[in-house]
């Protein structure tokens, strides 16, 4: 069976409207900004998350999870921030995984590549998609953001940034 989740899209001529995101597996969220009912913060990442009301921490863990499957669906909630560290830091390493950024300009999520030259987001897996986040290089010298070495990847909506914050 199919699953749809609903998502905000903004209309054209301004305004939100309701859109529907197929696919056929389990869906995760990503915040590593969230907090519980106390306002206290949530940042942890284990098997027991990944929920709205309970995100994963990072993108990084979502994606290296050993129980994702063709078909997941992570989105990466408004406002999240990460910093990619290393080669494939974050790597779509199972095929058919969806990563949606939700929010919009300068409120959807950000990764931040930098710490080493070699660090980048790597797709490595066929059919994989990444839409709507911020990628912005964290050092002049880096190599590559993004590594595409799997077919069928969508990089969709999103925004690319040097190390200053500029396109």
């Amino acid at each position: 069976a199919e699953n749809a989740n609903i998502a905000l899209r903004k209309l054209e001529g301004g305004g939100w409207g309701v859109a529907s995101v197929p696919h056929s597996g389990k869906t995760y969220y990503v915040n590593a900004n969230a907090t519980d009912a106390n306002g206290n913060a949530t940042d942890a990442d284990d098997e027991s998350r990944g929920t709205i009301n309970a995100p994963f921490s990072t993108l990084d863990y979502a994606l290296g999870r050993s129980a994702l499957k063709t078909g997941d669906l992570i989105f990466v909630q408004e406002g999240h921030t990460e910093s990619v560290i290393a080669a494939a830091d974050v790597a779509f390493a199972d095929v058919g995984v969806v990563v949606i950024g939700q929010g919009s300009g300068n409120n959807r999520p950000l990764f931040t590549v930098d710490t080493a030259t070699a660090a980048m987001i790597k797709f490595s897996s066929a059919s994989c998609r990444l839409s709507n986040v911020r990628i912005q290089a964290g050092i002049a010298s880096l190599a590559a953001m993004v590594d595409v070495a799997a077919s069928g990847t969508v990089i969709d909506n999103c925004e690319l940034l040097n190390d200053d914050g500029t396109f």
